[in-house]
């Protein structure tokens, strides 16, 4: 009987290595999907570019738009034009438009929301794109570029300076899982879980209004705010720091999580 026993145990143990083995498998497919293969979209991404795109009609163009420096159009019929970085000017379900103005000339960026076909890229994150300078539109595709490496589970480790405990939460630290591919994000707050759609805009990252679980009562309620006021629906850059995940808030106050191993 002992000996069945032992041998049960061993194979669950076996089985629970297998099983975590083939996890770890799946996830770093899943990053190895997502990491930016194409050296020119790798080469703006590590300079910091936020969004490209490009066309060939009516000639050949590129758009390249950094939000904290300048969004740069060229074309092989017209001169490079360095713009200043402007917030949307009107966001719709369809699509978001940037509207500037250059040496007198309006210049209307639309970023669509449906997905384009010729970017070689992960469909789901690729975007049909205009660039109209006074009457001529410029059509072709365009992404945002990120870190793919924020693809990951995090928990909570510092409010700005102040070190996270355990055992200050019902369900342990706060905790976030961020899947580009499908725009997604699960966690809690410590207390309830949460779960919102996003987008990756270059160093930013685009949360939906938050989802909450049932309710519980929290006995550290300061997490649970910051979710409902500074993450749930804003755009919050972050930084990658090895393991680390920083957060800016609109307040100016940081979230540091650390990624799960």
């Amino acid at each position: 009987m002992k000996t069945a026993i032992k041998l049960f145990l061993l194979s669950c143990t076996l089985y629970s290595c297998h099983s975590a083995s083939y996890t770890h498998k799946r996830s770093v497919k899943a990053q190895e999907k997502l990491i930016i293969k194409d050296s020119n979209l790798l080469s703006n991404q590590i300079q910091g570019i936020d969004f490209i795109g490009m066309g060939d009609y009516p000639s050949p163009w590129k758009l390249t738009m950094d939000f904290d420096k300048e969004f740069v159009f060229t074309s092989s019929n017209s001169n490079k034009l360095r713009l200043q970085p402007v917030l949307p000017s009107t966001i719709s379900d369809a699509s978001e438009d940037y509207t500037l103005i250059k040496d007198n000339q309006p210049v209307l960026i639309t970023l669509f929301k449906n997905g384009c076909d010729h970017l070689e890229s992960n469909q789901s994150i690729s975007k049909k794109t205009t660039v109209k300078i006074a009457d001529v539109v410029f059509t072709g595709c365009g992404q945002f570029l990120y870190d793919y490496r924020i693809n990951e589970k995090w928990t909570l480790d510092y409010i700005n300076n102040e070190k996270q405990q355990a055992s200050n939460f019902i369900k342990g630290l706060p905790s976030i899982q961020l899947n580009i591919a499908k725009e997604k994000m699960i966690g809690n707050d410590g207390s309830n879980e949460v779960s919102a759609s996003i987008e990756v805009r270059g160093n930013r990252i685009k949360f939906s209004s938050f989802q909450v679980g049932n309710k519980n009562v929290s006995i550290n309620n300061q997490v649970t705010k910051i979710f409902e006021k500074l993450l749930s629906n804003q755009l919050v850059e972050y930084r990658l720091n090895d393991n680390l995940l920083f957060f800016y808030l609109i307040d100016d106050s940081k979230l540091v999580f650390k990624r799960v191993e």
